[in-house]
């Protein structure tokens, strides 16, 4: 699978997720190359796959690579969300990473410091991703987008 087919991936996972998701209905998804969102330094940035609306932007980092994502891709995704969230009056400005490998150590620390989510997908059949409040997992041989289930997640005080 090549990078573009990766971000491809993620992007209809992502779609799948807010077609399932009622709360998530108005976020438009954008994808690929010419998916630019400017920031407040005016540099047009482009992100692998967004998702937006105008209270709510999601912006998503795909790294298919058979290593795991270092402090750097976190640094820089954080400058982008911050850059973009600067232009963004009104609007809550959220940064996803989706790895095939995961994360080195020290990263997972960074990534929590600046609210960026760590997320895996290696396959349509293969991932958990959460956009919101909303996750989705599937380990399945067979998997449709509109495949989905509804977790809750109850914190224990």
């Amino acid at each position: 699978m090549k990078a573009a087919e990766y971000e491809q991936l993620v992007s209809e996972i992502a779609e799948g997720i807010c077609q399932s998701a009622p709360e998530l209905h108005g976020l438009v998804p954008g994808s690929g190359h010419k998916n630019r969102i400017s920031g407040a330094s005016g540099y047009r940035h482009q992100i692998d796959v967004s998702l937006k609306e105008s209270a709510r932007m999601f912006l998503i980092e795909c790294k298919r690579w058979k290593k795991r994502i270092g402090v750097a891709e976190v640094l820089v995704l954080a400058g982008r969300a911050s850059d973009i969230q600067a232009c963004s009056t009104g609007c809550s400005v959220k940064a996803i990473m989706v790895s095939m490998c995961g994360v080195s150590e020290g990263t997972w620390q960074l990534a929590k410091h600046f609210g960026i989510d760590i997320e895996t997908a290696q396959s349509a059949s293969e991932f958990g991703l959460r956009i919101g409040k909303y996750i989705h997992q599937a380990v399945s041989d067979g998997l449709r987008m509109g495949d989905h289930c509804e977790i809750s997640v109850i914190n224990k005080v």
